[in-house]
């Protein structure tokens, strides 16, 4: 749990690869926020860290380091949170929801822990509309696509360099000579290296 003394540190901080502050919390009924929640859970937990990650729900926060304590008008259930990740995600992040009470009004926190499992990966391409009307859709989560923490974004590893950093901190090793494109033949073997993490790969050796 989450005490007040920390949650007041958290506050005092800036957002960085560990932390991210949210206005709000997600509404898991919204398709695009669900997705939004997922990526951002999976950023946390695939960047090298030797401490937890945390996302403060119910606070906007300021460059200048100011925040605005807009609180939440109710908590999700936790085990919604992390049924979100079942059948999208593999494997699924190590991550818990606490409830905090601070200043007369209710905040989340989202802890990622440390730890060296993975990385967590979409096992599958998870597409919503974007504008019903022109029935246009839009990619949230992409298939073996690896979402980490850049400072205080995130952001997608499309550098050999940021691959081979998150698999190293995972104990995983990717060639030196591999690249990652959307085409050609070096993608093709990075996702061959990929089946390894497909959960229906041990399913089936089984």
């Amino acid at each position: 749990m989450i005490s007040e003394e920390q949650f007041v540190s958290l506050l005092e901080r800036m957002e960085d690869e560990t932390l991210d502050f949210k206005a709000r919390g997600y509404d898991l009924t919204n398709e695009k926020e669900k997705f939004s929640f997922v990526k951002d859970v999976l950023c946390m937990a695939n960047t090298p860290r030797e401490s937890t990650s945390f996302i403060v729900l119910g606070v906007k926060k300021y460059p200048d380091g100011a925040y605005d304590l807009r609180g939440l008008e109710t908590h999700p259930d936790e085990a919604d949170l992390q049924s979100q990740f079942t059948d999208r995600v593999y494997p699924i992040p190590n991550f818990t929801y606490d409830p905090v009470t601070y200043d007369s009004k209710r905040f989340g926190v989202i802890a990622i822990q440390p730890t060296r499992i993975g990385p967590s990966l979409p096992i599958n391409d998870f597409k919503g509309t974007l504008q019903k009307e022109q029935k246009k859709e839009q990619i949230y989560l992409r298939k073996w696509q690896f979402y980490f923490r850049r400072g205080s974004k995130n952001d997608i590893a499309v550098l050999p360099e940021d691959i081979g950093r998150i698999l190293s901190w995972f104990g995983k090793q990717v060639p030196p000579s591999l690249a990652y494109k959307d085409e050609g033949p070096s993608w093709e073997s990075l996702l061959r290296e990929l089946q390894n993490f497909d959960p229906a790969r041990y399913l089936s050796s089984s």
